[in-house]
Order: C-alpha cells, then structure tokens, then sequence
C-alpha cells in the first residue's frame, strides 16, 4: 500500500470531496444566520432558510428565504433546468433573469461547487489553507469531526464533518473587516454592479427592476464604520441522498405568472465571460 500524503485534515477534506462527487442525488436543507460583532456588541444581520437539490448530470436547484425589513418574504432561486441558468427575483416587472450560461452561471455556493466540479480551483482543498482538526462538536447527528481553516488572510472556515457519511454538517465563516477589506469589497460590488447595468438594465428599459437592482447593489456594500468580524453560520438539518427527485422541484414557480428574460442576447462571449468571472471571483 503506498504511504498517505497529506494531514489528517487534508485527507478528511479528500473524503468529503469524495463523498458529494459520488451521489446521484442530493437533496438539503437548513438554516443561515449572519451576524457582525466587535468587543462590545454583536449585531444579527440576517436570518434566513435555504435548500439545494441536485441530480445528475446536472440539473440543480439552490432557494434561500427570509423575511425583509417591510415585513414580506424575500425569495432568492437559482437552478439549471438542463438547458440554461435562470436566477430568480422579483423585479417589480413580472420578468427573473436567464443567466450568462451555459457554466457555473454565477453560483457561487459551495455545495454546487463540491456536487459538479470537486477537482477545479474553487474545490474545497484548493481554495482553503492550513487545515487543522480541531476539538469536535455535536449537532443533531451527533459527534462531528471539526476542522478550522483559512480561506484568504481576512477569512476563516470551520466545518463540521459527520464521521460516518463524510458531508458537511455546519459551516462557520467568519471574516474580519477593515478599511481596507471594506474598501476592496464595495469596490468588487459596485464594479459588478456597473456591469450588469450597463450590459442589461440600461438597455432593457426595466426603470422598476433597474432601481431594484441598483437598490441590491447599494445593500451590498459594507459601511465604512463597521468595523469588527462578520460570522456566517449554514447549519444543514437535513440532507438526504441517491434519491429519486421529481422533475418539477428543480424549478422555482413565482406566486404571480412571471417570463424569464435573457441576459444572454445581444451579447458576446467576452461579455458574458466577463459577468461569469465577476460573480466567481467574489
């Protein structure tokens, strides 16, 4: 038997990636909470629930919720249908948005990412570093085996590993903001931001769905006085595997009869390779 290579830790990471490559279907759920805090306060950002389904070779589907600040669900979906990417959000205009696709189509999720594509440069192993085991936890589905990691110099993981099955139980990231990061980050947003609107909204003639995307914008950029660490908590409670999953739940159905509007037409490849690389290198 040739020696292992690799810690304990990078060899768990390999069994994880492992574990996600090789199901035929995947199917979760749980919950999101976001938090900032410094040495006095913590501050709750967002609470929310989401859900991802998949089935191979490649039909997803990834849901997040919450209640807004006007008192009204928001909805946030995304999913390939087996023919293109769709995101949906309610534009104000009947209309959600058919992704720059065929590709990743701007998911960055990581559970998308392990499902269809464990071995490119965003896998696990290859965007973390210095993993290290450290004292286990307990969830629902008992002792868990945790490992602390580094993502970037502002940024830090941790994983709750379930033992038996090798998928990820809970993730914590916790990032630390200063001038600097929230200066790099809003300069990210709002040249992301700039893109999209003059490739599609501008020329759409969407006023509604343009101030709402513009307003989306505007909430993702951090404030200059918010300085302090930013957690971000995902705690699956259930995932189920190699199920049979109907055709109709990889589908997002609006509550009002809305049509998919291309972001693809009128377009060169360059420029949607351009809004493809901007949303994965966030």
């Amino acid at each position: 038997m040739p020696p292992r290579k690799g810690s304990p830790a990078e060899l768990l990471l390999k069994k994880v990636e492992a574990a996600y490559r090789n199901v035929n279907s995947y199917e979760d759920e749980g919950f999101i909470k976001r938090v900032i805090s410094d040495e006095k306060s913590e501050t709750v950002l967002k609470k929310s629930s989401f859900k991802n389904l998949f089935s191979r070779p490649n039909r997803f589907y990834s849901e997040e919720r919450w209640i807004g600040e006007d008192g009204t669900e928001v909805v946030i979906a995304m999913w390939f249908d087996g023919k293109g990417f769709f995101h949906f959000w309610d534009t104000g205009e009947k209309h959600f948005f058919e992704l720059a696709g065929p590709g990743r189509g701007g998911i960055s999720n990581q559970t998308y990412i392990m499902l269809t594509n464990p071995t490119d440069n965003m896998s696990l192993t290859n965007q973390i570093r210095n993993p290290k085991i450290i004292p286990s936890s307990r969830n629902r589905t008992g002792l868990c085996t945790t490992i602390w990691s580094e993502f970037n110099e502002s940024e830090t993981w941790i994983f709750d590993i379930d033992p038996h099955d090798h998928f990820i139980r809970r993730i914590q990231k916790t990032k630390s903001w200063d001038p600097e990061a929230i200066e790099s980050h809003n300069s990210w947003v709002q040249s992301l931001g700039n893109l999209l609107d003059q490739l599609f909204f501008q020329r759409s003639g969407m006023r509604q769905a343009r101030t709402k995307f513009l307003g989306r914008v505007k909430s993702l950029a951090k404030d200059t006085k918010v300085i302090g660490k930013e957690t971000e908590v995902r705690t699956y409670e259930s995932i189920l595997t190699n199920h049979q999953i109907p055709d109709d739940k990889f589908v997002y159905e609006p509550a009002l009869q809305m049509e998919p509007l291309s972001m693809r037409e009128g377009l060169s490849d360059e420029m949607l390779n351009r809004i493809r690389e901007a949303f994965d290198n966030n």
